[in-house]
């Protein structure tokens, strides 16, 4: 058994050793959770439709500076397409770091999913009935936004955006159905250095 020496709220001393204390570990210091507003029937969107739009903002008042992470939880999505059509969902991420920040609009095509079905006929009599039903498990992705000093607020933004991407025809089944269901913004921050 060894004996507590004495600390700083940076240490941990107990009759274990000693440690970094609780204000050194990567903490969550913002969090929001958002629902998608459209999931269901989709038609052509040559441009982008929002299905989530989320903004988050937190301001360091610690003392020290703080470098700052998200993490981005997404949801498991589902895609049901129809012949003989693309469908996409881009995720966009934007933050801006300062004493009055503002992020500007995300837009598309950092990362996300997508479907496409082509079918043809065997004889130019056939017709080609085709639907594709497919689906994505959550994910989670994390994105190093940089320091935070005292005093200073990160503002974030964040989109799921649907499109059609390329030529577009009228689908041989009626059924079109994108689900991105919801997004969970998680904002972690660690002391770059001792205050």
């Amino acid at each position: 058994m060894s004996i507590a020496i004495c600390g700083t709220e940076w240490i941990l001393s107990g009759p274990n050793g000693t440690g970094f204390g609780d204000g050194w570990l990567p903490r969550i210091v913002a969090e929001r959770f958002v629902s998608s507003t459209r999931d269901g029937d989709v038609q052509r969107a040559p441009d982008p439709v929002p299905f989530i739009q989320a903004e988050m903002s937190w301001t360091n008042e610690t003392g020290a500076a703080q470098h700052a992470w998200l993490g981005t939880h997404r949801a498991p999505r589902t895609i049901v397409a129809a012949n003989p059509n693309t469908y996409a969902v881009d995720d966009a991420i934007s933050w801006d770091i300062g004493v009055s920040p503002n992020a500007p609009e995300p837009y598309a095509t950092e990362n996300g999913i997508g479907a496409r079905l082509q079918t043809t006929p065997n004889a130019s009599n056939e017709v080609g009935y085709s639907r594709m039903f497919r689906g994505w498990d959550d994910s989670v992705r994390t994105d190093e936004l940089g320091t935070v000093a005292d005093g200073d607020t990160v503002h974030i933004r964040y989109s799921a955006l649907y499109t059609t991407p390329g030529s577009w025809r009228a689908p041989n089944q009626g059924l079109q159905v994108v689900r991105v269901f919801w997004v969970r913004l998680r904002l972690l921050a660690v002391p770059e250095a001792t205050p």
